[in-house]
């Protein structure tokens, strides 16, 4: 059956297998999940210890699964790049950023992510005003800037890279939440 944007539709039996299927076995190969499983236990109380251990976009073995790709199944080298990626996530206290994001937008997810609410956001709406509303009919988040001519210049130059990227960090976890809470 064709639907009304001329994509075919699925029946009722088709959707309700699609939401029933483990995703994350359904992603990874038969090699792959051997590969995870001893990527997991190399890495052991990396993944078990501190606050990212809590956050399946970081343990999941989804998560797992993009650093083995990527290290084109080199164990040894998927785990360092974890492990750089971990130490990160420390120095930028981006756990602690999402700790203080996550409740809020689970509970609302489509609720509008205030720029003000966001560290250094009152200064930066000031130059570059920002919208994270609600999602499209598809359930894609959007997101407005409004860049004026210039100002992102002079907000670089009046309070430096590093304020604008303690705010950029933050809005980055809380679309990264909101993407999650959609899907």
């Amino acid at each position: 059956m064709i639907g009304d944007w001329g994509a075919p539709t699925l029946s009722a039996e088709e959707q309700n297998d699609a939401y029933n299927y483990n995703l994350e076995e359904m992603l990874a190969s038969n090699d792959e999940q051997i590969l995870l499983r001893r990527l997991r236990y190399n890495l052991g109380f990396l993944l078990t210890s501190g606050l990212h251990s809590n956050y399946p976009e970081v343990v999941g073995d989804i998560a797992l699964l993009r650093y083995l790709r990527g290290a084109k199944n080199d164990l040894e080298k998927a785990a360092e790049c974890f492990q750089k990626h971990i130490r990160f996530r420390q120095h930028y206290n981006l756990d602690v950023i999402r700790d203080k994001h996550y409740k809020a937008i689970v509970a609302k997810p489509n609720c509008t992510i205030e720029q003000e609410n966001l560290k250094h956001g009152r200064v930066i709406k000031a130059y570059m005003p920002m919208l994270l509303s609600h999602a499209t009919v598809r359930g894609d988040p959007i997101c407005a800037y409004w860049y004026i001519s210039g100002r992102f210049a002079m907000l670089l130059e009046t309070h430096g890279h590093e304020f604008v990227m303690e705010y950029t960090r933050e809005l980055m976890i809380c679309r990264q939440i909101r993407l999650d809470v959609l899907r």
